[in-house]
């Protein structure tokens, strides 16, 4: 009788271990869930801010290029300005 009583102790501890271990597995299926949607909006995040940062660059690289050519412009004015023969 006593072996009796000690396999059911063991079987209902065997069944508690199997429930704790499903409420587990549901809960890291819970968190896995989440982690893939936070993934998914930090992957959208990015891919805005990839393109936010290639738009304000090429911005940047015209506006340095207009800055050059105005640079350049003032440059030869003063150039011919200074090679011009005085009208004295």
């Amino acid at each position: 009788m006593e072996v009796l009583h000690i396999l059911e102790k063991k079987i209902t501890g065997l069944i508690e271990s199997k429930k704790n271990d499903l409420q587990m597995i549901v809960q890291l299926n819970d968190e896995i869930v989440q982690l893939k949607e936070e993934n998914r909006q930090l992957k959208y995040d990015i891919d805005r801010l990839e393109n936010s940062i290639l738009t304000q660059t090429k911005s940047i690289v015209r506006e340095h290029e207009e800055a050059k050519d105005v640079v350049d412009d003032i440059i030869n004015s003063i150039d011919s300005l200074l090679n011009q023969e005085p009208l004295l």
